[in-house]
């Protein structure tokens, strides 16, 4: 009588499991599809510059655009750093400051910004990636999709 109970069990938790399983994991259409991936160099400077498709529908996509900016010499003392990335046509724009709190260097040079966005660059249209540091060097990286 125990043996036919714990496989009754058994066959009933493995049919259970079995229905509750969903392979691909699908919601919502959500996706990550990189659709751009670009990387430039300047003197001192090195980007990547990435858009992924996050989110497509019958009506429109959506995008993630994701951008690293890093100096080449990590040694290099940094104490401020201010970016602005120029998309064409409606692509969104980036642009930001960063500065030390106290009257340091920065200790994490890495530059990370990302943004939602519901277009592309049109290929052929350059994307300028502007570097401005230490409140006296300046250069620019361009990219070209």
């Amino acid at each position: 009588m125990k043996i036919k109970f714990g496989l009754v069990l058994l066959i009933f938790i493995f049919v259970f499991v079995g229905c509750n399983s969903n392979p691909k994991q699908e919601t919502d259409n959500k996706i990550s599809k990189e659709m751009i991936s670009l990387q430039g160099q300047s003197d001192h400077w090195t980007a990547n510059y990435t858009i992924r498709e996050t989110e497509k529908s019958s009506e429109a996509s959506k995008y993630l655009l994701q951008c690293t900016i890093e100096p080449r010499n990590s040694k290099e003392l940094i104490f401020d750093v201010a970016y602005n990335i120029a998309s064409p046509s409606n692509v969104s724009q980036l642009s930001g400051t960063i500065t030390s709190e106290t009257d340091s260097y920065l200790s994490d040079k890495v530059i990370s910004p990302s943004i939602d966005t519901n277009f592309l660059p049109r290929k052929g249209e350059d994307i300028i990636i502007t570097i401005k540091w230490n409140k006296k060097f300046e250069e620019k990286i361009v990219l070209t999709p």
